[in-house]
């Protein structure tokens, strides 16, 4: 069945580890003021909201070390799992 073989997929695909630090109702330019500085920013829509991770690791401990760099920035900053660019839930 189709959601067998995306669940086989995503168990199979590459997993990245992001760190999601602002969410807004409204895309926001890649410049925005609201990073902070912080660049490049990847962005994804989920519900309707836009979603700011930055940094990308392939390990939950090396994303945790990007935590604690944009922590000092956005205290609330956490990591996002992806699986073939797709966030995991």
């Amino acid at each position: 069945s189709q959601a067998t073989k995306s669940a086989s997929d995503a168990k199979t695909g590459k997993t990245e580890y992001r760190v999601q630090f602002l969410i807004s109702q409204r895309k926001l330019p890649a410049n925005s003021k609201s990073f902070k500085g912080l660049s490049p920013v990847k962005e994804y829509k989920d519900s309707g909201i836009y979603k700011y991770p930055y940094g990308s690791a392939d390990t939950e401990a090396e994303a945790l070390r990007i935590r604690a760099q944009v922590r000092k920035l956005f205290k609330d900053a956490f990591v996002v799992e992806f699986k073939n660019g797709v966030r995991v839930k």
